[in-house]
């Protein structure tokens, strides 16, 4: 008796379940203008930037510039002058080595005279001369290894990320500042590898961002053919392989830019007048196509579509649906060709059918 009525209730019970409609959302089918985009989120930076080292040992005397301050083209922003120890060599040295200059001086005046008598030969006072000379250099290069070492701009730009004070005692090869062109300034871009064939110079790009309001103008400019070397990195933990692309950057003059800021932007891939499109979540991938369910009568009946351009939230249709259909957007993944449905302005929690995967561009 027990196992009678458990099967009654199991049997009737889905019957009843069966009989009971998916509740789903839906969007309507509309013509109109359609903008199809890539999005990506990328910073600001000058496409000309110089990070400034020292070139030699020494205590370095600040000139005054500051993090933001404007520089001219060879303005010296410092200068690096050695401690009072090296000096002091470098003066021994010096006296010592013009000391020996003047004996060569003297030996290779001597020399002309001898030379003149016919007592040395002309090869004999031109090793004369090449020893004064070198010696002559040996002075020089003294000379200069103790003058102060100028720290000079090497075009019009703004120090940026300054890492040194007045007096402060540098090594060669230690950074100073950055050096940024802010007349030369773009967005750089990162853009997956299964888009990168869809971007070429002269698009137009939509940017936005919390440093400047509303919206700015932008062009391609640049499309690196090179993957970007952290995504390579990411992409051996399972992560898509990006590349750089350029966009100009319509500055403003209240704009305060700050390099490395985070920039959104759409690139604008067509803009089409009179387009049907429905949301891309509408749109499921089964072996016979691209599908969608729209609701007829109160049930979902399965269509195939044929899909032409996108953008982050929506589809052009091209074959495949008509105006005004109902295509569903939630509930779509537990529905199959003749479920009953109906609709509601709530959205529910639903079960993902194993048979049915979303479609991902």
């Amino acid at each position: 008796m027990l196992i009678v009525g458990l099967s009654y209730l199991f049997y009737f019970g889905r019957q009843a379940s069966h009989d009971d409609p998916v509740y789903v959302e839906y969007h309507e089918v509309q013509r109109g203008p359609f903008i199809s985009s890539i999005s990506s989120t990328g910073k600001i930076i000058s496409r000309k930037v110089e990070t400034v080292k020292s070139t030699s040992y020494g205590i370095i005397l600040d000139a005054g510039y500051q993090n933001l301050s404007d520089v001219k083209k060879n303005s010296a922003i410092a200068r690096i002058r050695l401690d009072d120890r090296e000096l002091q060599k470098k003066q021994q040295q010096l006296k010592l080595a013009e000391i020996d200059l003047q004996l060569l001086q003297e030996q290779r005046i001597q020399g002309e005279e001898l030379f003149q008598a016919k007592a040395i030969s002309e090869r004999e006072l031109k090793e004369m001369n090449i020893r004064e000379y070198k010696q002559g250099v040996y002075v020089q290069d003294i000379k200069e290894e103790m003058a102060d070492k100028a720290i000079i701009a090497s075009f019009d730009g703004v120090i940026m990320n300054k890492k040194f004070n007045h007096l402060d005692r540098v090594f060669s090869g230690t950074e100073l500042f950055t050096l940024i062109d802010v007349h030369d300034i773009c967005v750089e871009l990162p853009i997956f590898q299964q888009d990168i064939n869809k971007v070429i110079v002269g698009q137009n790009v939509i940017l936005t961002s919390n440093i400047f309001n509303g919206q700015r103008q932008g062009v391609i400019t640049e499309i690196s053919t090179l993957a970007d070397q952290s995504s390579s990195q990411s992409y051996r933990q399972n992560a898509a392989v990006t590349f750089n692309v350029y966009s100009s950057l319509t500055i403003l003059p209240d704009d305060q830019i700050l390099f490395g800021s985070n920039v959104d932007a759409k690139i604008i891939l067509a803009e089409i007048d009179n387009a049907m499109s429905i949301p891309l979540e509408t749109i499921l991938y089964r072996d016979n196509g691209k599908i969608v369910y729209v609701i007829e009568n109160e049930h979902a009946i399965e269509k195939i579509v044929e899909t032409g351009h996108y953008n982050d939230d929506f589809s052009e249709i091209i074959s495949g649906l008509s105006e005004q259909e109902k295509v569903i957007t939630r509930g779509n993944l537990d529905v199959e060709n003749g479920t009953k449905v109906a609709t509601q302005k709530t959205a529910i929690q639903i079960k993902q059918r194993s048979n049915l995967t979303p479609f991902f561009r």
